[in-house]
């Protein structure tokens, strides 16, 4: 009997063959943007998205608490001051007497920036998200003919729980952005 000139479990090239495994595989990902054309939305109606609300940080506090901030394109001030102003609207979303005078705008200037982050988390993590939005969302920039949300409570309810382009309902509540430079703007895109 003639030996084989090498095992049958090892290749030409002197490396095992694990021939248990599966053949390879292809996978196609199809993204869900395409490229945003002149009035129209940077989300493709074929991913199954449609969209169901447009917030803006800025215009909210406008809205709501009228005369604290100037009525521009950015938000100016300090980081202190847009954090009260988005305290003051989750005072409003819970149902509290949000005072609106400047003996209240002052306290909270002398509070620390700790405590009023500590007051705004427990605010809006007594909203219920499921109530006022979505339970699952994706948040893009883009224009869009839908209006504005004025509704502090829903607007808070998605922006506090919105990172990195996904909102989830039943996340806790993270921390606002308060630059003064940026304003958190998304339209929010659900499965249709």
């Amino acid at each position: 009997m003639k030996a084989a000139a090498y095992p049958p479990d090892r290749n030409p090239a002197g490396q095992i063959m694990n021939m248990s495994s599966p053949p390879r595989t292809m996978v196609t990902v199809s993204t869900c943007c395409t490229v945003a054309v002149k009035g129209g939305d940077a989300m493709s109606n074929r991913a199954g998205l449609v969209i169901r609300m447009k917030i803006s940080r800025d215009h909210a506090l406008r809205r709501n608490i009228p005369g604290y901030f100037k009525p521009r394109y950015r938000i100016g001030g300090s980081r202190k001051k847009i954090l009260s102003g988005l305290l003051l609207l989750s005072r409003m979303a819970i149902g509290k007497q949000a005072g609106l005078d400047r003996m209240e705008l002052r306290k909270m200037m002398r509070r620390a920036m700790e405590s009023l982050m500590d007051e705004y988390l427990e605010n809006v993590g007594l909203l219920n998200p499921l109530a006022l939005g979505p339970a699952f969302a994706m948040a893009g920039s883009g224009t869009s003919k839908l209006r504005l949300e004025n509704n502090p409570a829903r607007m808070l309810a998605v922006m506090s729980r919105t990172t990195n382009g996904i909102f989830i309902a039943s996340r806790l509540p993270v921390r606002p952005d308060c630059t003064p430079m940026s304003n958190p703007r998304y339209l929010i895109y659900v499965p249709s």
